[in-house]
């Protein structure tokens, strides 16, 4: 580990090459603010380069921004969405869009989800609607239940052609995180709620197939939860899709799992896998 590097963030160093092969030696690097602890997530990533003897670094939010990182020089970036998108962007590719709610997953909705503007959504909620809102672009609303008697400053602020996800309000029991790496189920962990709650595994594997099935990308999380309808039943509902980056990492999975899970998807995203 390079100590400098712990307790001083990025600074940069002329790139290593090895003395056996005379390749570039690649770094992963690390999102952290300065003068500030590693976040958990960089924790396990920062935990797994040691283990392994692996090359790895910090950099701040307004290094990455700035284009001061060697992005060429990384193996891996774990950081932010905002971290992320600059990283690819240097490497002359785009973040894909989310998409949180796959078509071939609508079995598993067990409610109207619909597309609706920012405009429209506050109208509709003006007039005495109760409605789940979720933005469609990365991280621009995060998901609530909004009303016309609860304030929601991220849905004010939205412009007003934003396109968002509208639904019903629904009573979740309890909600899980779902890590798939390479079509693989790898680790679950309960988030939200009473975790006696448990999910129906035979759904989340039908689920994967369904998603490979449909071409998608093999490396992914989902959340699921177990939700009570209106009739009382309890059902294995998906609450949304979620990307292999910028993903957080949840007490079920481990170091080693995220590492895997995270690289798979950072080498997809940049054309090496």
């Amino acid at each position: 580990m390079c100590v400098q590097c712990w307790h001083s963030g990025y600074r940069r160093h002329p790139a290593a090459i090895s003395t056996t092969t005379g390749k570039l030696i690649m770094t992963i690097y690390v999102q952290r603010r300065e003068n500030a602890p590693l976040g958990h997530e960089e924790k396990l990533i920062w935990h797994y380069a040691t283990m392994e003897q692996l090359k790895i670094r910090s950099f701040s939010p307004e290094q990455m921004a700035n284009g001061e990182i060697p992005v060429g020089e990384a193996s891996l970036v774990v950081g932010s969405v905002q971290s992320i998108q600059a990283a690819l962007k240097q490497l002359n590719f785009a973040a894909p869009e989310p998409n949180y709610y796959p078509e071939c997953l609508t079995p598993w909705l067990y409610r109207n989800i619909q597309a609706a503007d920012a405009n429209s959504v506050r109208w509709m909620i003006d007039q005495g609607a109760s409605l789940f809102v979720k933005s469609q672009a990365w991280k621009q609303m995060t998901g609530m239940v909004c009303s016309n008697t609860s304030h929601h400053p991220e849905l004010s602020m939205m412009p007003g052609d934003a396109m968002c996800w509208t639904s019903e309000p629904v009573e979740w029991v309890s909600e899980y995180r779902v890590y798939v790496h390479q079509n693989e189920i790898v680790a679950i962990a309960c988030y939200e709620g009473d975790e006696n709650f448990t999910l129906d595994e035979n759904v989340l594997v039908d689920a994967v197939s369904a998603l490979q099935g449909n071409n998608w990308h093999d490396t992914y999380a989902m959340d699921w939860g177990i939700m009570k309808k209106p009739s009382g039943e309890l059902v294995t509902a998906l609450v949304e899709m979620n990307d292999a980056w910028a993903i957080g990492a949840y007490d079920g999975i481990d170091y080693r799992q995220y590492y895997q899970f995270l690289n798979r998807r950072w080498q997809q995203l940049t054309q090496k896998a």
